[in-house]
């Protein structure tokens, strides 16, 4: 077989791809449709009220360092309207320094802060705290990822930062990210 020069190669190539298209026209088309989707993050911020009582899963003392596992619904205003269940894992150190993680189970609509309605359904949404009950009332920070979701908000993404005081009930915050809806 002889060697092809630059310019033969690419004619060859040419023509092969033509020959792709005229046996299937539509597979250019869904490549550059599927490639030109664009999937637009809104801005999203919203305030939230720990309600209470805790329910008390577990818990357990080991030297000085409190583990425990929670439930207790949280409300939700601003650009998260609505309500969640908040399951939460604790570890709460002697000197009231504290890591939270929990998993929010939303229920309501998420609007953007221009005011754009993103969905109304369930979302599933992951916390991890950090911070202290002293000086009192104490403080957090927090990040969070949106884990899934149904309904209206069955493909929406998002993460964000959260900050605000602890406690149930009375707990307290202003949560702010990104949201986006999209496969």
């Amino acid at each position: 077989m002889a060697l092809l020069s630059g310019g033969q190669m690419m004619k060859r190539l040419l023509v092969v791809w033509v020959a792709a298209l005229l046996v299937a026209p539509g597979a250019l088309s869904i490549s550059i449709s599927r490639a030109s989707a664009v999937v637009v993050q809104h801005p999203v911020s919203t305030t939230f009220l720990e309600l209470g009582p805790d329910t008390v899963i577990s818990q357990r003392l080991r030297g000085t360092t409190y583990y425990g596992r929670d439930f207790h619904p949280i409300d939700y205003s601003g650009g998260l309207s609505g309500t969640s269940v908040s399951t939460e894992r604790i570890i709460l150190q002697a000197d009231q320094t504290f890591t939270v993680h929990n998993i929010e189970d939303f229920t309501g609509t998420i609007s953007s802060t221009d005011g754009t309605v993103l969905g109304t359904g369930t979302a599933k949404i992951r916390f991890v705290a950090s911070g202290s009950f002293l000086p009192d009332p104490g403080s957090f920070t927090a990040t969070f990822t949106v884990i899934g979701g149904s309904g209206g908000l069955t493909h929406l993404h998002g993460h964000g930062t959260a900050v605000g005081v602890p406690g149930v009930p009375g707990g307290n915050g202003v949560a702010t990210g990104h949201f986006s809806i999209g496969a």
